[in-house]
C-alpha cells in the first residue's frame, strides 16, 4: 500500500527461477529510525523450489553506531490480513563494518555485488507455478545503539511497580516492548545497606478482571552494590502487541497519532506488573516477602 506524504520506493528484484514473476519489493522508510533501507530481494537459488529467501541490505545513517536492528517483512494480500514476520539481526558482524560487530553510521551493509544478499531469513513458499498477487513490504521495527539509547517504532507499555513492605530491592520501572516477540523489562534498586549478589524478579500478567493469567520469573545475577540501579532486566514472553506494527508504521508516515498500544496475553487483554520476590545478599543472608 502506497502511503501519501511516504517516502517509500521499489526494491530491485535480483532472484532467480519463480523470483522473476513474484511483486516487486517496497521498503516503507521511516525516518525516525535513522535506518535507511537500500535493497529488498527475495530470492530462491533453484535448488529447492519452495525454499526461498528475503534478503537486506541497509545503511545507518547516524551518528550513532547501531549493534541490532529489528526489521519487519509483511507479505500484503490485497483484500487480506497482512502476514507480519520480524528480522532480527541481533549483534549481527557486518563484512564491511570493519568486523566490530556494530553497523557504522555512512555505511552501507548487505549489498555485495549489487545484491542484497548480506542479511537474509528462510522463508518457505509454494507458488505452484501461479504467479502470485501478493507484495513483500519491508519497514525498520526497532534499533539498539552502542552507547544503550535505542529507538522503537511500536510504543512501550508502562507497567505497574508492586514493591512489598520491607524488599530491600525495589521496582523502578517496569515496560514491555516488541510486538510479535515482546520483551518485558524491570529496572531495579538496592535500597539496602548492603550488597546483592541475586534478585528474583517475577513478570505478573492479569486479566482485565484482576484475574492472575501467568507469573514469570527472571533472575538477575549480579553484584549490585547498596544504591544502584540496574536496568535493562528483560525477558521475552509469549504475548502479543496490538495493534501491529503495520499499524504504527502507518502513522508514522502519516504523520497522525499513533493507537495505543495493549497487551494481548493467552487470548485475552491484560495489564502487566512486577515485584521482588527473593534477595539475595553478598554476606549469604537472604529475603523472601510473606507474600507479593
Amino acid at each position: 500500500m502506497i502511503v501519501a506524504g511516504a517516502l517509500l520506493f521499489a526494491a530491485q528484484s535480483t532472484s532467480r527461477g519463480l523470483a522473476a514473476e513474484t511483486s516487486v519489493p517496497y521498503a516503507l522508510q521511516i525516518p525516525s529510525s535513522g535506518i535507511q533501507i537500500d535493497k529488498i530481494d527475495f530470492t530462491n537459488d533453484g535448488t529447492y523450489p519452495t525454499i526461498w529467501y528475503e534478503c537486506i541490505s541497509f545503511t545507518n545513517l547516524g551518528p550513532r553506531p547501531a549493534t541490532w536492528v529489528l526489521f519487519d517483512f509483511s507479505w500484503v494480500q490485497p483484500g487480506d490480513a497482512d502476514e507480519n514476520d520480524e528480522f532480527d539481526l541481533a549483534s549481527a558482524t557486518a563484512p564491511n563494518a570493519g568486523g566490530t560487530g556494530t553497523f557504522a553510521p555512512g555505511v552501507q551493509t548487505g549489498l555485495v555485488r549489487g545484491r542484497a544478499i548480506g542479511f537474509c531469513r528462510m522463508v518457505l513458499r509454494e507458488w505452484n507455478g501461479a504467479k502470485p498477487t501478493a507484495s513483500l513490504v519491508t519497514f525498520v521495527a526497532a534499533v539498539q545503539y552502542q552507547d544503550g539509547t535505542s529507538w522503537y517504532l511500536l510504543p512501550t507499555i508502562d507497567g505497574m511497580a508492586l514493591n512489598p513492605q520491607g524488599a530491600p530491592a525495589r521496582i523502578v520501572t517496569v515496560k514491555s516492548s516488541g510486538s510479535s516477540e515482546p520483551r518485558e523489562c524491570a529496572t531495579i534498586e538496592n535500597t539496602a545497606n548492603k550488597p546483592i549478589q541475586h534478585v528474583r524478579i517475577t513478570f505478573r500478567h492479569s486479566g482485565l478482571d484482576g484475574s492472575v493469567l501467568s507469573d514469570d520469573a527472571l533472575d538477575v545475577r549480579a553484584a549490585i552494590p547498596s544504591g544502584s540501579v540496574v536496568k535493562n532486566n528483560c525477558r521475552n514472553y509469549s504475548g502479543v502487541l496490538v495493534p501491529g506494527l503495520r499499524a504504527y508504521a502507518d502513522a508514522q508516515l502519516q504523520g497522525t497519532a499513533p493507537p495505543v498500544p495493549q497487551i494481548k496475553y493467552k487470548n485475552q487483554i491484560s495489564t502487566l506488573s512486577a515485584f521482588v520476590d527473593e534477595v539475595d545478599f553478598a554476606d549469604e543472608t537472604k529475603w523472601q516477602p510473606s507474600s507479593p
